[in-house]
């Protein structure tokens, strides 16, 4: 595997101007650079796509309805002149770009000096893997730090994808904010007019199953079997809530769950054991509402990820399969 060695000095960035790194190297250090002593003009730097998925995690954690400090959190952090409404209707190189600069102020007396880097293919996909090795001066003293970022082409231009450990930073901010984010529980009534069947289902055509169309906004029309066989229903179900707990790598998802009477529960623990691997759905008035793949048993309940549902919808549906 070819390498490419920069020596302090002799990089890149000293001749690279601008926002648009003619080189992979360039491109990461002049963002570990801006990401210290400018972090708004660091999201230039930023492949589109993930300068657009940071955006959104950003805008769901500052929305009122995400967690009750949400609020206290954004206009502490950003101002108070924030609402939800102006962070909804920012750009998202705005968006990150405030997000990031709220925190200058405390880092006007860092300086930084990138002592090396190296380079080589990415194993998947395009682009390439750069270690940065770099050196922070504070008030605190100096600290030598390293790490690697994916680099890809964009037209001219080399960009950073936003590197894991920032999701690991905003997890800790969304954990903290969720933990005084009460999760009610709709009691069941007995008095839902909603027919729910938890069934069988493929992708493909099999025998004793027939065919069903499940719409998904975001994704379009997918063709699936179910079976007419029904695992559990409606009246298997003791009580239903809405909560952000589907958590699917960058982004949350609000998921519906589903609490089980347990003769329901019985049942269905013992079929999911004994057909781990396989397909799911959960029809709502004889429509596929959801569909996953079985892996593991399941004996308490259902978590069901509501991928084109916002949280408002998944609660309204969780109080009228409740019957509230």
């Amino acid at each position: 595997m070819r390498s490419a060695i920069f020596i302090a000095g002799l990089l890149p960035l000293a001749v690279q101007a601008g926002d648009c790194p003619r080189n992979a190297e360039a491109a990461a250090s002049q963002f570990v650079s801006l990401g210290v002593t400018d972090p708004a003009r660091s999201t230039r730097l930023l492949e589109a796509e993930s300068l657009q998925d940071y955006a959104e995690r950003i805008r769901q954690l500052l929305d009122d309805r995400y967690a009750p400090g949400a609020a206290a959190f954004r206009q502490r952090f950003l101002g108070e002149d924030w609402s939800s409404e102006r962070v909804r209707q920012l750009g998202a190189s705005e968006l990150v770009s405030a997000y990031l600069a709220a925190g200058l102020a405390r880092r006007a007396s860092y300086r930084v000096r990138i002592l090396g880097t190296s380079s080589s293919r990415k194993q998947w996909g395009t682009g390439k893997d750069v270690t940065v090795s770099y050196r922070v001066s504070g008030l605190d003293g100096e600290q030598d730090a390293r790490k690697v970022f994916s680099v890809v082409q964009e037209a001219s231009c080399w960009k950073v994808q936003l590197p894991f450990d920032v999701y690991e930073r905003i997890s800790v901010l969304a954990n903290a904010l969720k933990e005084g984010r009460p999760e009610p529980v709709y009691a069941s009534t007995g008095t839902s007019t909603l027919k729910l069947q938890l069934v069988a289902a493929s992708y493909s055509p099999v025998a004793g199953m027939s065919e069903a169309s499940w719409w998904r906004p975001r994704s379009g029309k997918s063709r699936v079997w179910v079976s007419s066989e029904a695992i559990a229903t409606e009246a298997g179900i003791r009580g239903t809530s809405a909560y952000w707990s589907c958590d699917s790598g960058n982004f949350e998802y609000p998921s519906l769950h589903l609490l089980l009477l347990p003769a329901a529960a019985q049942a269905v623990g013992e079929w999911t054991s004994s057909h781990i691997g396989k397909d799911m759905a959960l029809l709502l008035n004889g429509k596929v509402l959801s569909y996953a793949k079985i892996a593991g048993k399941l004996d308490h309940g259902l978590q069901l990820c509501m991928h084109d549902s916002s949280l408002e919808e998944v609660d309204a549906l969780a109080a009228a399969i409740a019957g509230k």
